[in-house]
């Protein structure tokens, strides 16, 4: 789970509370946090759920994904008002950039 912190988003190019687009970020200044759930015992996928009272969260945070490559093809949805779902197959070849993204929307981008 990570929350954004309001106090800090100056300092943190990983935060989409800075308003700015930054090359580990998406401006959003509505953004709550992230939440990951997997359980490798009980399934292949794995679940990151992006917060956010944005109403244009869904293409926000879509689009960061969209130009991946690697055939990173994770399902993006809305889930409910305010909460975007990406669903990874980690079964799939995409499962090591999947570890790359995850580690960015935690707060530890990876530059390559």
């Amino acid at each position: 789970m990570r929350h954004y912190d309001r106090g800090d988003a100056q300092n943190d190019p990983s935060s989409p509370l800075s308003g700015q687009q930054l090359e580990a970020n998406w401006p959003d200044t509505e953004a709550v946090g992230i939440v990951f759930n997997w359980d490798p015992g009980q399934s292949k996928l794995a679940t990151i759920k992006y917060l956010s009272g944005n109403e244009d969260a869904l293409r926000l945070f879509a689009d960061q994904f969209a130009k991946i490559e690697e055939g990173f093809k994770p399902v993006i949805r809305l889930a409910e008002p305010g909460v975007v779902e990406m669903v990874v197959n980690l079964a799939e070849r995409d499962s090591p950039a999947f570890l790359l993204v995850l580690l960015a929307l935690l707060g530890h981008a990876v530059y390559l």
